[in-house]
């Protein structure tokens, strides 16, 4: 077996510390997320669609509406 500087043992030792703790922390919050999840009410996912359109295409529907919207009535006179 090869023989390690005394260096790096030291830091595999503090790299072991070092990954007991993080696995801690992890376990501790894996027992948060179970207990809050068994708490909490279930949310359950809705399908809702969404469109997804372009900033410019929603202008371009804003201005028809308003087009549409000008249209003068008889017997009106538009003020300007």
């Amino acid at each position: 077996m090869t023989e390690f500087p005394e260096k790096i043992l030291d830091e595999l030792v503090n790299l072991k510390s070092e990954l007991k703790k993080i696995e801690s922390k992890l376990d501790n919050i894996i027992e948060n997320v179970k207990s809050s999840s068994a708490k909490g009410p279930s949310v359950t996912p809705t399908t809702e669609t969404v469109e997804m359109r372009k900033p410019s295409q929603v202008v371009e529907e804003q201005e028809a509406k308003e087009k549409v919207e000008e249209k003068p009535v008889e017997g009106r006179i538009k003020c300007p």
